[in-house]
């Protein structure tokens, strides 16, 4: 997988810079359950039931509305970035007070 420099910042966040040397630079593939273990995939689904379970999940989310989710994602990816949140024109009547 190539990595930009975002992406490769955002990857040393998430397992650390020992681990993403040695991830980046092996190039090794990694079984599913070492892939959950070390974070790098939330959940691990057996190959008859993914197409089933990724349509459950992205009908979950569908079915709930799309502004406070893309509200909530650009939050998020903000104090990820950046270790805090930010109010600005977008985000600043979200939370009644």
């Amino acid at each position: 997988m190539p990595l930009g420099i975002a992406s490769t910042t955002r990857f040393v966040r998430l397992v650390g810079p020992a681990r993403a040397k040695e991830i980046i630079l092996t190039c090794r593939r990694y079984p599913a359950a070492e892939a959950l273990m070390l974070g790098l995939v939330h959940r691990v689904v057996p190959r008859g039931e993914l197409d089933t379970t990724v349509a459950e999940f992205a009908a979950m989310l569908l079915a709930k509305p799309f502004r406070p989710l893309s509200e909530m994602k650009a939050r998020i990816n903000t104090i990820a970035r950046t270790g805090m949140p930010e109010v600005n024109a977008m985000t600043e009547g979200f939370l009644e007070r």
